[in-house]
């Protein structure tokens, strides 16, 4: 038998050669049974690891959406620290506090918050296939900022996002966030008209209608606007009780001399919670208040006046005399006057003292001009200088308020009053030379005032040969418009503070 293996030719069960066994070779297929077996049923629903998977890609969307839709409340991008994106308060001048997630105004020792709350609506449900104006390009846009990195760049972007997407409730409230924070920053730094400006650029998106007040209360009580200032107190108030609020109506009434109505305001505010600051004002009204029983009020044009009664009558004409005649010359050379009327309280010289003033002093202006004259028959050249000094002071605040220099208030209070540099020039040449470097006396006002008031004049009249009155008017209203005084000194006379003392030292070596 042939191999069917290998084709060797053998005889038996088996090949001789390769072994092969040839029943096996031959042996039949195992038949395949007519019917299968029916394959288990499977499962309809998902497996539990299909679910988890599923559920992890719903929240890593869910995630995502949430930071796309919620424009300003992203985390900083750029050169913004990782660390700014903590609660921790930053300060302004003005004892507020602003922290990230909600912007807070809180005023010092007071705890009382006022919230800008972020952007943080949800975006709604995209309408049908036949929704004419795309909404969903827009939030994804719009920058990351709060009320310490906006710019005017970053709210003309957001602007720009809701004017081309008018029916996008997130770009619309955007708009309205971006130019109130800016607003609350240029408040903050002192820019008060400009803050003003951004509130009212705002007002075309519905800003919340609180805090819009309360920028506004605010602004306008820094600029000596005080009807403005209490027609916002009280929009603000309208919406709930706020010490702030009650804090700007009682400052109100008080530079207006309405001594009963500034008591009764701030007892208000106290109600709410202690303030030092709110409770110092409070007992300073009071103080004054029993002192003005005795006094009558007179309202001018430019002026209110309190005297005490007949015993100062004749004392108080030629006062108001003078004070017409200053108000005069001071609005011609500053070119500007304040926009309400100059308080003036005639003392004795005891009354004067309780109240603060100085012992040194012939004067006091505090946001209210206050001088002793009690017993005076005619107005010598000093009383006349002295009034008008302190007029001055009423004019420089009422234009730059707390941002105007100690050194630029006295030396252009002095300068109007009529003192001249000559006069003490030989003095204040020997001590520059003495010391080396004076400039710590004006920029750190760390010498005596027989220094300090004469150096203040001198650089004020240095001031005045370099530019004349108009680089003073510039340099105030740069000041006004909340420049700091390196920037403001540097935009007039080209050169930061520092610069311009060390320039007068120098003129005042060689010229004496």
């Amino acid at each position: 038998m042939k191999c069917p293996q290998c084709g060797f030719d053998s005889s038996g069960d088996s090949c001789l050669k390769c072994g092969v066994v040839f029943s096996k070779l031959n042996a039949p297929r195992r038949p395949r049974p007519a019917t299968m077996p029916a394959p288990e049923p499977r499962r309809s629903g998902p497996s539990f690891s299909n679910l988890l998977v599923l559920g992890c890609v719903f929240l890593l969307f869910g995630m995502t959406g949430w930071y796309m839709w919620n424009g300003l409340e992203r985390a900083p991008t750029g050169s913004e620290p990782a660390a700014e994106t903590t609660s921790k308060p930053s300060r302004n001048r003005f004892g507020f506090a602003a922290t990230r997630n909600s912007r807070q105004r809180k005023r010092s020792g007071s705890g009382e918050v006022l919230e800008l709350k972020a952007l943080t609506a949800e975006k709604p449900p995209q309408a049908a296939a036949a929704e004419s104006i795309p909404t969903a390009p827009a939030a994804p846009n719009l920058p990351s900022f709060n009320e310490r990195t906006i710019t005017p760049e970053m709210v003309e972007q957001v602007v720009e996002i809701a004017r081309r997407f008018p029916d996008d409730p997130i770009a619309h409230k955007a708009a309205a966030l971006a130019n109130l924070s800016l607003a609350v920053r240029r408040f903050f730094e002192g820019r008060y008209r400009e803050a003003l400006a951004a509130a009212e650029s705002s007002e075309e998106w519905d800003p919340p209608p609180r805090e819009l007040a309360w920028v506004k209360a605010r602004s306008h009580l820094e600029l000596q606007e005080l009807g403005d200032a209490q027609r916002w107190a009280r929009a603000a108030l309208a919406f709930g009780p706020d010490r702030n609020m009650y804090d700007v109506l009682g400052h109100v009434h008080y530079l207006r001399e309405e001594m009963a109505k500034a008591v009764e305001v701030w007892q208000h505010a106290l109600e709410l919670g202690e303030d030092p600051e709110i409770r110092a004002s409070l007992e300073k009204a009071r103080r004054e208040m029993r002192v003005a029983d005795n006094y009558d009020r007179q309202r001018l044009s430019h002026f209110i006046v309190r005297f005490e009664g007949e015993t100062m009558q004749d004392t108080g004409r030629m006062v108001l005399d003078s004070l017409e005649r200053s108000y005069a010359y001071l609005k011609s050379t500053l070119g500007f006057e304040p926009g309400e009327p100059v308080v003036v309280i005639l003392y004795s010289r005891r009354e004067y003292a309780e109240l603060g003033g100085p012992h040194w002093s012939a004067g006091l202006f505090d946001s209210k001009v206050r001088v002793p004259v009690r017993g005076l028959v005619s107005l010598d050249r000093h009383v006349e200088n002295t009034l008008r000094h302190e007029l001055a002071h009423a004019f420089l605040y009422a234009q730059a308020g707390n941002n105007c220099p100690r050194w630029l208030q006295e030396g252009v209070a002095e300068y109007c009053e009529g003192s001249r540099a000559e006069e003490f020039g030989k003095m204040l040449a020997e001590k520059i030379r003495a010391d080396g470097n004076f400039a710590y006396c004006l920029v750190g006002e760390r010498c005596n005032v027989r220094y300090f008031y004469p150096a203040a004049t001198s650089l004020v009249q240095y001031m005045l040969q370099t530019r004349g009155m108009g680089g003073v008017r510039d340099l105030l209203a740069q000041l006004g418009n909340g420049r700091d005084i390196d920037q403001a000194v540097r935009e007039v006379y080209g050169r930061d503070e520092l610069g311009l003392v060390n320039e007068w030292q120098h003129f005042v070596k060689r010229r004496y």
